[in-house]
């Protein structure tokens, strides 16, 4: 009966059985045949057996010293003669034929062993084109099986992680890297990293970090053509990625491209010398036309979303005037809202007024203090972003930059400087300083031009707050002599009475009428009044305390309100203002002088009123009451009952 001896999974057993049966009955091998192949690790193993043979072979590795072999061999004695047969176009495969009678091989057994031997490699090679073809079709599904997952994924950390995962199951490697091209075109960012074995434990992502042409990596993505290396630790064009040990190595690496654009690469490792072959390169490739799919496509879906995301931040820029009511108020949220906005982690606006030379920070945002302001004799970067409407953009380690900034740039522990002016109306009214510290970082076009909207819009912003701001003051001012209207008076009058009623502290007020200024109108004309007005203002404003007000009454009367001022202070005051107006030279348009005094009344909330109308009534009392004395001097309002001078308000 025969017997046949096979491994698990030999795939053509039934196959070759026939024709080794046909053998064994033509040779008269009644002790058997066997078919050794080469393993693909280096060996030679039975892959088939049949007859009393199988018993006696026992399947252990037989080296491919056996190739150098004669094509046939013979051995007399016992038990019996062999015959060595080499098998056409297999790769180191052979037949071991044996009788058990001590009877040698003839040259026509030779003959027939030469023949059947073509005829196995013919089924063989049909088997193993079968197998290919199975095992192709196996990979070529499981990659379409992972083209559809990847597609599911919205990130590209996502997409990433997951070919790390699948490539697995359709190449073996000991490491896998995903890297993708930044915007930039200038990095090579790794989104994903995969180490099966302890070797690869010290990788991380920002270490893995390379820049375009720089190291395998970096070469693949600058030409976008696949490189196998046998060995990675000899080849010059390598780099050692940091925290890493030095380790014999073969690599695989396959660019990522979408639309004859590299976008990323995808470097497969195994340990030792020249593991990777055709058919690894030829999967690879399939599997990274997917990916490059899925991932420019993840890019679409994050550029949208990252387009609305700009565009929330410009609409946030655009209201944050109504968020504030002075500039610099304004100003630091516009920083803080830039800073988020532009993905920076300092952002400072400074303020430049045409023909200064200092920039004067208004608003900033991040860690560490602000600098008050700048000069631009010692900032040759910010004159070129102001004279020339230019975006300036500094990296603290290119030897080629701006020194100046590079130096500050240090100081502070900033990687990346970017300036970009603030322009509104055509006319230049500031920049806008943005500042990375974690990392050099490299902004895209699109990046500069969302910045630079940014900065337009914040500009716009400031430059209507500073109008609306300037039309207030206007509204608020006295035209002739620049000091504060009846409207303010009262605003700030009715606010320092509530504020004193809660504390308790006193308010003085102060009632002024020039003495002689009539004459003047009379002998020089209304012009020279009111330039008398305007000196006598200006005398007034330098002649009060920071915190307190003047304001132009009407004609020419002035108010002066002292917070927590009380009788005697209020009369000191009176004095000393007396005093200053009757010293002052008022010089008119032709050179002649003009001589001016003043009657000063006063009173004190809350003796004299609790009201704002109460207060000035009771100063104009005591005011009119030194007119009719003949002027000069200082007085408090006369004592009237409560009643009688809330009435008079």
């Amino acid at each position: 009966m025969t017997e046949h001896h096979a491994p698990s999974g030999f795939p053509a057993a039934e196959t070759v059985s026939e024709i080794v049966a046909d053998l064994r009955r033509d040779l008269a091998a009644d002790a058997g045949v066997a078919i050794y192949l080469d393993d693909t690790q280096g060996a030679l193993r039975i892959a088939f057996a049949d007859g009393p043979v199988a018993r006696r072979l026992e399947p252990r590795g037989t080296r491919r010293l056996a190739l150098d072999l004669p094509f046939h061999v013979e051995r007399a004695g016992a038990p019996g003669a062999t015959l060595l047969v080499a098998v056409p176009d297999v790769d180191g495969g052979f037949l071991y034929i044996a009788r058990a009678a001590n009877r040698p091989f003839t040259e026509d057994d030779r003959s027939v062993a030469r023949l059947y031997a073509g005829r196995l490699a013919e089924r063989l090679a049909t088997v193993r084109r079968d197998e290919v073809t199975s095992q192709s079709i196996r990979q070529l599904e499981a990659v379409q099986r992972i083209a559809a997952r990847l597609t599911r994924l919205a990130s590209i950390e996502q997409i990433g992680q997951a070919i790390a995962v699948e490539t697995r199951k359709v190449i073996e490697y000991h490491n896998c890297r995903v890297y993708v091209v930044d915007d930039n075109g200038v990095d090579v960012t790794a989104v994903a990293v995969r180490g099966e074995t302890s070797e690869y434990e010290g990788e991380t992502l920002a270490a893995l970090r390379v820049r375009v042409g720089e190291g395998l990596t970096g070469l693949v993505a600058l030409h976008g053509q696949p490189l196998v290396v046998p060995d990675a630790a000899a080849d010059p064009r390598s780099v050692q990625v940091p925290g890493t040990p030095h380790i014999d190595e073969s690599m695989l690496l396959m660019p990522l491209v979408f639309e004859r654009r590299v976008i990323g690469v995808i470097v497969l490792s195994r340990l030792g010398v020249d593991r990777f072959g055709k058919e690894d390169v030829r999967l690879l490739g399939i599997l990274a036309d997917q990916a490059a799919v899925a991932i420019a496509n993840a890019r679409l879906l994050e550029s949208r979303d990252r387009a609305l995301e700009e565009l929330r931040a410009l609409l946030e820029v655009s209201r944050s005037g109504s968020e504030a009511h002075d500039e610099r108020a304004l100003a630091r949220i516009l920083a803080r809202r830039i800073a988020a906005g532009a993905r920076v982690e300092t952002c400072s606006i400074l303020r430049w007024a045409e023909g200064s030379s200092r920039l004067e920070v208004i608003g900033h945002d991040g860690p560490g203090p602000s600098t008050a302001s700048s000069e631009l004799a010692e900032r040759p970067a910010m004159r070129r972003v102001l004279r020339e409407l230019a975006t300036v953009l500094v990296q603290a380690a290119d030897p080629l930059d701006e020194p100046e900034e590079q130096a500050r740039m240090l100081a502070r522990g900033d990687r990346t400087l970017l300036l970009l002016p603030m322009a509104a109306g055509g006319e230049v009214v500031g920049l806008v300083e943005l500042a990375v510290q974690s990392e050099e970082r490299h902004f895209s076009d699109g990046d500069l031009e969302y910045c630079r909207a940014l900065a337009s819009h914040a500009a716009a912003v400031l430059e209507n707050i500073s109008l609306l701001q300037r039309l207030r003051r206007a509204a608020d001012l006295d035209q002739l002599t620049g000091l504060a209207n009846q409207r303010q008076l009262q605003d700030r009058l009715l606010h320092e009475v509530a504020r004193a009623s809660r504390s308790g502290r006193p308010l003085g007020v102060l009632m002024i009428d020039l003495d002689g200024f009539k004459e003047v109108n009379d002998q020089h004309g209304h012009a020279a009044g009111d330039e008398v007005l305007r000196q006598v203002g200006a005398v007034l404003r330098q002649a009060v305390r920071s915190h307190e007000l003047v304001a132009r009454y009407g004609g020419d009367e002035f108010v002066v309100l002292m917070p927590d001022t009380g009788a005697q202070e209020a009369c000191a005051a009176g004095e000393r203002l007396l005093e200053a107006l009757r010293n002052s030279p008022y010089v008119l348009h032709d050179g002649s002088r003009a001589a001016v005094g003043a009657s000063i009344g006063y009173a004190v909330y809350p003796e004299d009123g609790v009201t704002p109308g109460t207060l000035l009534s009771a100063a104009d009392r005591a005011m009119y009451g030194v007119k009719r004395r003949g002027g000069g001097r200082v007085r408090h309002a006369p004592r009237v009952s409560r009643a009688q001078g809330e009435t008079a308000g």
